[in-house]
């Protein structure tokens, strides 16, 4: 397990927070990070901790380091 110090802004599946730790199992398993999210989440309550693995965990845009978010193109 590593602390993440700084936090990392991050998107998780129930939406924006900050990953505050890294579980590593093995090669045998994905990485899961440990998220407070900001907004609320799965019970309704900001500040809520939750484990996602790394397949469904994404940085937050930050156009100063370059890291914007993808252009939306329409499927028709």
């Amino acid at each position: 397990m590593l602390q993440l110090d700084p936090t990392w802004p991050v998107e998780t599946p129930a939406g924006p927070g900050h990953a505050m730790a890294l579980i590593d199992y093995s090669q045998e398993h994905y990485l899961l990070f440990v998220c407070a999210l900001d907004r609320p989440g799965l019970t309704g309550k900001p500040g809520e901790i939750h484990i996602f693995d790394n397949r469904v965990v994404r940085l937050q845009t930050n156009r100063s380091l370059g890291r914007v978010a993808p252009e939306r193109t329409d499927a028709g």
